[in-house]
């Protein structure tokens, strides 16, 4: 939908309109959203929105070893990818524009073929009895 609405916006506007747009529409949620969604909590449990309550709740997460573990966690995995996003284009420019015999574009034809080749031969795989490999919460995984 996105991208359809940011053509629309193009056609008939700037590109700066698609900004000003998302702040509007940003605007509405937000008023419609604090009208129509009322605090849960009892006015004796609420904690008041002020530094030092901001800091104490800053504090029992930065604390918390399973946190702090998933932190770590998070931060190496966003590492990689960010890593992997900004290498992949040299990469793939160097393994595909290179003469690596099957690996080259010149050759999609047989890679195309390939694929063709495995989605026709499924019928063998539907053949094999079909045991689960894994079950999660009653829901069964079968080959």
């Amino acid at each position: 939908v996105a991208p359809s609405v940011g053509q629309l916006i193009i056609t008939y506007a700037e590109w700066h309109w698609i900004f000003i747009l998302l702040g509007i529409v940003a605007s509405i949620l937000f008023v419609w959203a604090l009208l129509r969604l009322k605090e849960s909590l009892p006015p004796d449990e609420r904690i008041p929105l002020s530094f030092a309550a901001v800091g104490d709740g800053f504090k029992t997460v930065l604390t918390n070893r399973i946190t702090c573990g998933y932190m770590i966690g998070l931060t190496m995995f966003t590492g990689v990818i960010s890593a992997y996003v900004i290498s992949v284009q040299q990469v793939f420019g160097e393994v595909y524009t290179r003469n690596f015999g099957r690996l080259r574009v010149g050759n999609w034809h047989r890679q195309t073929d390939f694929g063709v080749h495995i989605r026709k031969s499924n019928w063998i795989v539907h053949k094999i009895p079909k045991k689960p490999i894994a079950t999660l919460k009653g829901l069964e995984t079968r080959l």
